[in-house]
């Protein structure tokens, strides 16, 4: 029998996963309102990171731009990416989620958030 070697990329340590962290969601949306999604986005092998945002259910998201501030508005941490997008809510009641999800160097992972949409009482 043959016995295999393991297989080594370029001889260092195997790349982490990035991390992905949404923030700063509204508690709910009313119909056809909208709120701004902060994303922050970090790989500690210091690869660049890679963001998208999605949306399913009763809306969507779009607009998705760095930002140096987070969702509290102090600045963004050194080393991390910061990016706002915003939500957007369809004209009818249910829940949203929105999805943010961070790749670098190969690996990738996902943060998110389910909020409301409500009917608007007024």
């Amino acid at each position: 029998a043959r016995v295999r070697s393991p297989k080594v990329h370029g001889g260092g340590p195997p790349a982490h996963r990035p991390f992905a962290n949404l923030r700063g969601s509204p508690a709910h949306l009313y119909g056809n309102g909208n709120a701004a999604i902060w994303v922050e986005a970090f790989d500690s092998d210091g690869d660049a990171v890679n963001v998208s945002v999605s949306a399913s259910g009763a809306g969507w998201v779009a607009g998705l731009v760095p930002s140096d501030v987070r969702w509290d508005g102090t600045p963004c941490p050194s080393g991390k990416s910061c990016y706002r997008a915003t939500a957007w809510a369809g004209a009818t009641p249910g829940n949203m989620t929105v999805t943010a999800t961070v790749t670098a160097g190969g690996k990738d992972a996902s943060d998110s958030v389910t909020f409301p949409v409500v009917a608007d009482d007024f």
